[in-house]
């Protein structure tokens, strides 16, 4: 076995047989908000959470992390 072979990766092909969530596209949406709201605003935490969520659906809100 020579060095390339060593190093080289395989990959393998993977199946999903789940439709996409896509819950989990506005969570991020929502998580990278905050992020961003936190680093131009001098305000509370709270304050931004409570913005970024106001309108966010039962869904998405089950999905975001706890605080």
């Amino acid at each position: 076995m020579d060095l390339l072979e060593k190093k080289s990766t395989v990959l393998k092909e993977s199946c999903h047989y789940h439709a996409p969530n896509g819950a989990n596209i506005q969570v991020r949406k929502i998580l990278e908000k905050i992020k961003g709201d936190a680093k131009r605003n001098q305000v509370f935490t709270r304050n931004l959470i409570s913005e970024a969520v106001t309108t966010v659906p039962l869904v998405v809100a089950a999905q975001l992390p706890s605080l």
